[in-house]
């Protein structure tokens, strides 16, 4: 009992705290002063809420063994004859269910995008033109871009972006797109659009946040190579325009864009070292509780 008191409500409290913190930081101003920091956070806090429910779970399942929850696992698997009551094997059943869902989940979804990718590739050879680069124009009056990350990825534009935008601006987007594809910005996404299709609580808030601090961030890219009057011509242009949707996979260059606008006219001085520092501290503690509860000891 008292090893479950321990690690149980230690895991309890990270829960607690990660819940607690998600709206505020949804709305924290200093997110949109450093959208690649704010992004990590949310990582931490999702990564700190799973790990603490699988160790709540063997917290109560393995509390026999009274040491960290690894090493338990580690010793049941030795034991000929695990005294295991009722409660103790729902337990384990419920960490080996919430590990075993989100990997299914995660995989399910991933291969879904990866297959809705393959086919609009393809379609892509059909109808597109490339423009001798690395870009590939597709005939459409709406302004539209996009990039399809992974491997054999593009950079989409269509006709009509390219009609209206000038050369700088078109170079923005471009490098907003190639923001996206450098940093992987749809596998940061992925498990938070794995989550919320769940339905889980707050799993919709945090997928919207991390949507809008990837927008940011490719636009920090961007604006660090063509200039933020570039950026924000370039996103008048988005904001104003008949645009056409994105297709399934795909991370575009319209997204929230009225906030996004905002956030670049404004011109949001970076987040200082020391508010920075403060923040990198706080997720390293919360985010290094469950695995350290889970060690021997």
């Amino acid at each position: 009992m008292r090893h479950v008191l321990s690690h149980g409500g230690h895991y309890l409290a990270v829960i607690a705290l990660c819940v607690t913190c998600a709206r505020p930081l949804a709305a924290a101003e200093w997110t949109r002063r450093a959208p690649g920091l704010a992004i990590a956070v949310w990582q931490a806090l999702m990564l700190s809420v799973w790990l603490s429910l699988v160790g709540l779970s063997l917290s109560v399942a393995l509390a026999g063994y009274r040491t960290g929850e690894l090493a338990g696992l580690v010793r049941l698997a030795g034991d000929a004859d695990p005294a295991l009551g009722p409660v103790q094997w729902t337990a384990l059943a419920a960490a080996a269910a919430l590990t075993c869902a989100l990997a299914a989940l995660t995989g399910r979804f991933a291969v879904g995008v990866l297959r809705a990718r393959r086919r609009h590739r393809h379609l892509l050879d059909l109808v597109g033109t490339r423009d001798g680069g690395d870009v590939q124009v597709l005939p459409h009056p709406a302004v539209v871009a996009y990039c399809l990350p992974g491997r054999g990825g593009r950079l989409v534009v269509s006709s009509g972006a390219v009609a209206a935008l000038s050369s700088a601006e078109l170079r923005a987007v471009l490098a907003h797109e190639r923001a996206h594809a450098a940093e992987r910005h749809d596998l940061v996404l992925l498990p938070f659009a794995a989550l919320a299709a769940l339905r889980l609580p707050l799993s919709a808030l945090s997928l919207q946040a991390v949507s809008l601090l990837v927008e940011m961030r490719a636009d920090d890219r961007a604006c660090a190579a063509q200039g933020r009057d570039a950026v924000r011509r370039a996103l008048r242009v988005f904001a104003t325009a008949s645009l056409a949707a994105v297709p399934a996979g795909a991370l575009g260059a319209a997204g929230q864009v009225a906030e996004r606008l905002r956030r670049v006219d404004a011109g949001l001085p970076r987040l200082r070292a020391g508010a920075a520092a403060l923040v990198v501290a706080m997720t390293v503690t919360v985010a290094t509780t469950a695995p350290s509860l889970m060690l021997p000891w």
